[in-house]
C-alpha cells in the first residue's frame, strides 16, 4: 500500500498578517480588561463613601 506524502507549505502572507492582527487585538483587549479589573479592585479596597470624598478602609 502506497502512502501519500503530505507537503507542508508556508502560510500565505495575508493569512499570517490576519493572524498577527487578531493576536494583537486580543492582547490589547486583555490589557484594557486588566486595567479595568485593577481599577475596580482599587475602588473596592478604598471603599468610597461619597463620590468626592474617599473613606479609606484598612484591610486587615
Amino acid at each position: 500500500m502506497e502512502q501519500t506524502a503530505i507537503k507542508r507549505r508556508p502560510m500565505p502572507e495575508f493569512l499570517r498578517k490576519a493572524l498577527e492582527d487578531r493576536q494583537q487585538a486580543w492582547k490589547e483587549e486583555e490589557a484594557r480588561k486588566q486595567v479595568r479589573r485593577e481599577s475596580r479592585q482599587r475602588g473596592h479596597q478604598m471603599g468610597y463613601g461619597r463620590k468626592d470624598v474617599p473613606a479609606a478602609i484598612e484591610i486587615v
